[in-house]
């Protein structure tokens, strides 16, 4: 489901989605959608009651708190195994938390390389 825009609220429509089908799906491929924290939000909910092994979210727009909320549900993700954030905007606090929750769970590639983190005015040159 690569490059459909779905942002946010797509993704929120998918979430429950990808709870019935827990049984069934088992890689999921969001990249380049405009999700944000808040559709990461409603992803992170659904991950306990899925199957999924492997979730690439890459170029899209996750924050801080989006990488706050996946972290926090890797623990019950007992399948997850892959989690690529690549090319999002969380800043350094987004990377702490989801490298420090990693090892509560049984991931093994955790990809947060490319953060589009904003700068701010006095960043700049």
């Amino acid at each position: 489901m690569d490059r459909n825009s779905i942002g946010d609220e797509g993704a929120a429509a998918l979430a429950p989605a990808k709870a019935k089908a827990a049984t069934k799906l088992t890689d999921l491929y969001l990249n380049g959608n405009s999700i944000g924290d808040a559709g990461a939000v409603s992803l992170a909910k659904a991950l306990s009651a899925s199957k999924l092994v492997k979730l690439y979210l890459m170029w899209n727009s996750i924050g801080d708190a989006g990488a706050d909320a996946l972290a926090k549900a890797l623990p019950a993700a007992s399948t997850l195994t892959e989690l690529v954030l690549i090319g999002n905007s969380m800043g350094a606090a987004g990377v702490a938390v989801l490298t420090h929750w990693k090892k509560a769970s049984v991931l093994t590639t955790l990809d947060l390389g490319g953060q589009k983190t904003k700068t701010t005015d006095s960043d700049e040159l």
